[in-house]
């Protein structure tokens, strides 16, 4: 039942913000010629005729997946560290030249580096969201009221406890609200990455719809790619809630 209630909260937002997509998406098909902007309908229905649709949705969906949970655990991990040895200010000023490069440029940097693969989009998606998570890591532990930890130490807690029943429960919420822009900007930097230096994936299929005008496939991978992020914030909540009882245990 619970599953089913974080289910059911996540999903209302995200449909209603869905629907009104949808809508505008009607109306401007009706302004417009359908070369250009074409009908919901029609997109939906020539969604089953792409070429090789699955593996395309299947590639994008492992490198946002990966990349993710790579910058999730080591961006939390170096904060940790980082933060416990005093030295936040260093990998601080790393992290901001890494932020000022735009993404472009790196995805071209990356594809000369690496060439056409997975390795362009995956580590371009780490770039934008692995200082997510250690900089708003650093400020949460900033905010644990010291009397807390010594609490903990007090009553005979160790490491592991002082990261279950005190660090965990004040990181979740920041977890939440970083996890779900991380997904967001990685569902964009994940196409741009395709789009460059990629041989398959959601970003290539656009690209090649683009190169010959198939505007049926340009929306109709937008809107998968959609999906595809409404899905990923939905198994995150998941995870999130698993971790909130894990620290109420």
């Amino acid at each position: 039942m619970i599953l089913i209630r974080i289910f059911l909260n996540k999903s209302k937002p995200a449909l209603a913000g869905f629907l009104i997509y949808l809508t505008v998406w009607q109306i401007l098909s009706l302004f417009f010629a359908e070369y250009i902007v074409p009908s919901p309908v029609k997109v939906l229905r020539a969604v089953s005729s792409f070429e090789n649709t699955g593996i395309n949705i299947l590639h994008t969906f492992l490198r946002i997946t990966v990349s993710f949970a790579a910058s999730f655990c080591s961006g939390i991990t170096i904060a940790v560290i980082f933060h416990k040895f005093a030295l936040r200010d260093y990998i601080r000023s790393s992290l901001t030249v890494l932020q000022i490069i735009p993404g472009t440029i790196l995805a071209l940097i990356l594809f000369l580096i690496f060439g056409s693969g997975s390795a362009v989009p995956v580590l371009l998606i780490a770039a934008v969201i692995f200082p997510l998570f250690v900089n708003h890591t650093f400020n949460c532990l900033d905010l644990i009221p010291q009397e807390r930890t010594e609490a903990c130490k007090l009553f005979g807690g160790g490491k592991a406890d002082l990261a279950r029943y005190v660090w965990l429960p004040e990181l979740i919420p920041m977890l939440k609200e970083t996890g779900n822009t991380a997904i967001s900007l990685g569902s964009k930097i994940v196409i741009l990455g395709e789009f460059i230096g990629s041989d398959s994936g959601i970003g290539y299929a656009l690209n090649n719809a683009k190169t010959f005008f198939k505007m049926d496939e340009v929306f109709g991978y937008l809107l998968i790619i959609i999906l595809l992020n409404f899905f990923l914030q939905i198994a995150y909540s998941f995870f999130l809630k698993i971790l909130f009882l894990l620290s109420k245990a």
